[in-house]
């Protein structure tokens, strides 16, 4: 994986590490001290700019303020 240890990504694999889901909310104080509304929406466009460009987070999702893994149930992936 590279160096991603103290970067926003290596923060966001790291909260996922177990599988289960993280709230948007616990992820925005994480990264930007902001557990707002702004802060939730700045954790929500920077996933989306992540599964545009790495390959590690295309499987990433934010569904119901939580960032979680999922897979297809046909086992396309």
């Amino acid at each position: 994986m590279g160096k991603r240890e103290g970067t926003k990504k290596g923060v966001i694999l790291e909260a996922l590490a177990d599988g289960k889901p993280v709230p948007v909310k616990l992820m925005a104080k994480k990264l930007y001290h902001d557990e707002g509304v702004l802060g939730v929406m700045r954790v929500v466009n920077l996933i989306s700019a992540y599964r545009a460009k790495d390959p590690v987070f295309k499987n990433v999702r934010v569904r119901n303020k939580h960032i979680c893994f999922v897979t297809d149930p046909r086992g396309r992936d």
